[in-house]
């Protein structure tokens, strides 16, 4: 696939970020998303900067067939974010949000040794009624906060307080 449309946007960012000092991230997206997978983050890698890096979203690397663990271990020069959201499969591979920590998620691994910023997403509607969801969310929160809990120690940011944010 040609990424043309893609490396012509960072050849217009790619001076922005180094004249105002910031960095952008990619979002992978998924198997159907054709900057989801690590064969099309390589090539966009190879021809840009350090100034373009990755938002890593956990489900959906999960969803193009990778462990997002060693996604972030092959990328951590250019790992400038976690968007950690779970997900499950059924036998057919689709996909359904779970609450982090309930699927296919190794979230300790995951934040072992990593200290940038995170973004915890859970999204209601996909197993009944808000409510219910919330109240599921909540008793599960304590292995989530514990494993971010490691990471704000990792990350030295000082107290903090995780709730699944719907």
């Amino acid at each position: 696939f040609s990424l043309g449309e893609e490396l012509e946007t960072a050849a217009l960012l790619e001076p922005l970020c180094e004249e105002f000092d910031v960095d952008i991230a990619i979002h992978n997206h998924g198997r159907r998303h054709h900057l989801g997978a690590p064969y099309a983050l390589d090539r966009v890698f190879a021809q840009t900067s350090m100034n373009i890096g990755l938002c890593l979203d956990t489900a959906w690397m999960l969803d193009s067939g990778c462990d997002p663990v060693d996604i972030a271990q092959k990328y951590s020069n250019r790992l400038y974010g976690v968007h950690v959201k779970d997900f499950i499969f059924d036998r057919a591979g689709k996909s359904e949000d779970t609450i982090v920590g309930q699927g296919n998620l190794r979230l300790d691994d995951l934040v072992k040794g990593y200290g940038g910023h995170l973004t915890l997403e859970y999204e209601l509607g996909y197993r009944g009624s808000a409510a219910g969801e919330q109240a599921l969310c909540r008793r599960d929160e304590s292995g989530v906060e514990q494993a971010i809990g490691q990471w704000a120690a990792q990350a030295r940011i000082g107290s903090h307080a995780i709730r699944c944010v719907f």
